[in-house]
């Protein structure tokens, strides 16, 4: 049992396969058999949906095996109990942050997650917590959940029971007491309504109490599971998963305290992160598209601190195609979209992208993809329709060949003026203390363009 961690895009190899290899943050050995599990595991996925291959790619290297991660982080929990810990590259200004450092950052941007049950994790808690592997991480934030939850008194509710009880309740099912009591006259096979503990919501903690028991490595936290599961004792086991969790998404304001448990609950015994990876060769996993939990991340600081913008995150005003057999197709999302009517300021679209850029190769337009301008145009033709001409940004991770910005990209020329700016800059994710400042850089770059050249644009555009 072993605690390994690795970066985005680094190699995993078998022990046995490379026994002198040295270790970094990049290459990492582990036992042959826990290795065996995940490859194992990527190509039972590989048989169902070769979307696994976004997340790891499998091949020989003379004649030995390896495992590449991709741009998927997160955990995964082999059946010997090894976690390997796949974390985001993350640079400062001068290098590329260590393994704790990055976890850090991780933690807290997963902390951010909209419509996920990661939002209730506790970012002061994640501070000091960074050589504590993550899979107990989650695992200690479902078991505050349930306490709190207990603290509070499980709930019951009426549901349709099926008994063979000595007296006649509720409706006789004919069939089934001839099955059962023909022979002894004293009892009846009834069907009735019963407000009972036996619920789904509770089964369906139980469940997840039972398998994280079995797969948490913390004593503590173990202990802990132990307990609640005592607590649980008189509830049922569930007889199935899949059924239990479907009746368990009651939106009832009586169950609201048991959304967020539900949540993890289904991330827990369906192996879901943002994937839809599951699989019997090993314990857990929990993964996450890095572009994801960056998108995702930037548009929970402009909601924070924007407060002057309306921010609406994959915003759907708008179609590429306005109509095609009577129906608009192709529907645009942006990112993040910020307007600001009240003072009267441009609108503003932004893109984010988890790729590595060079601000040193304007020969190869900086790695800069083709495809992310044609999208970014095609925001900017459509929102100039709908509101003014947008200021058009797209937004990338810092890197040690990203750090200062690149100068505005125009795509369009009118009489002598050039329109459709498109800014590509980095987002210094290591500076935690100076994500406000970064932010409000972008949106005061708006106040200093002219806006009146704007209106007359759009005047002589009319």
């Amino acid at each position: 049992m072993g605690i390994y961690q690795i970066k985005e895009f680094g190699k995993i190899k078998s022990s046995e396969d490379y026994p002198d290899h040295a270790e970094s943050d990049s290459e990492i050995t582990i036992p042959n058999s826990s290795f065996n599990n995940i490859w194992d595991y990527i190509l039972e996925q590989q048989s169902i949906d070769n979307s696994i291959e976004k997340a790891f790619k499998l091949f020989t290297k003379k004649g030995k095996r390896v495992l590449q991660v991709q741009n998927y982080v997160g955990v995964i929990e082999t059946r010997q109990k090894d976690i390997i810990e796949i974390l985001p590259k993350i640079y400062s200004s001068d290098s590329l942050l260590n393994l704790d450092e990055s976890k850090n950052i991780f933690l807290k941007m997963l902390s951010t997650l909209r419509n996920s049950p990661f939002l209730s994790m506790q970012t002061a808690s994640i501070d000091s917590k960074s050589n504590f592997p993550i899979l107990e991480i989650f695992v200690e934030n479902y078991i505050q959940e349930v306490e709190q939850l207990v603290l509070l008194g499980l709930k019951n509710d009426y549901l349709k029971t099926e008994d063979n009880i000595s007296y006649l309740k509720g409706s006789l099912i004919f069939n089934r007491h001839l099955q059962r009591n023909l022979l002894d006259k004293s009892r009846f096979y009834v069907r009735y309504i019963k407000y009972q503990v036996n619920i789904p919501q509770n089964k369906i903690i139980k469940a997840t109490l039972r398998k994280l028991v079995n797969i948490s490595v913390s004593s503590k936290n173990r202990g802990k599971l132990t307990h609640l599961l005592n607590l649980f004792s008189r509830i049922d086991d569930s007889q199935n998963i899949i059924s239990d969790l479907a009746m368990s998404q009651n939106k009832s304001r009586l169950f609201s305290n048991y959304s967020k448990i539900i949540e993890w609950s289904e991330t827990f015994l369906l192996n879901k992160g943002f994937t839809n990876f599951s699989g019997n060769s090993i314990n857990q996993a929990i993964l996450f598209p890095m572009e994801k939990i960056f998108e995702n991340f930037i548009a929970y600081l402009f909601r924070k601190y924007s407060s002057d913008y309306q921010i609406t995150t994959q915003h759907r005003e708008y179609f590429l195609v306005d109509k095609h057999r009577d129906r608009p197709r192709f529907q645009l999302r942006p990112d993040i979209f910020a307007r600001n009517d009240k003072d009267d300021k441009r609108p503003v679209v932004i893109d984010t992208k988890w790729k590595v850029i060079d601000e040193t190769k304007p020969s190869k337009n900086y790695l800069i993809k083709q495809s992310d301008m044609y999208q970014l145009y095609a925001y900017g033709r459509k929102y100039t329709l709908g509101y003014s001409e947008p200021l058009l940004y797209l937004i990338y991770p810092m890197t040690n060949t990203f750090k200062k910005g690149i100068d505005s990209f125009f795509y369009e020329e009118s009489g002598g003026n050039y329109h459709l700016e498109l800014r590509a800059v980095p987002f210094d994710l290591s500076n935690t203390t100076n994500y406000s400042t970064q932010l409000t850089n972008i949106l005061e770059r708006i106040d200093r363009l002219d806006t009146e050249n704007n209106r007359t644009f759009m005047e002589n555009s009319a």
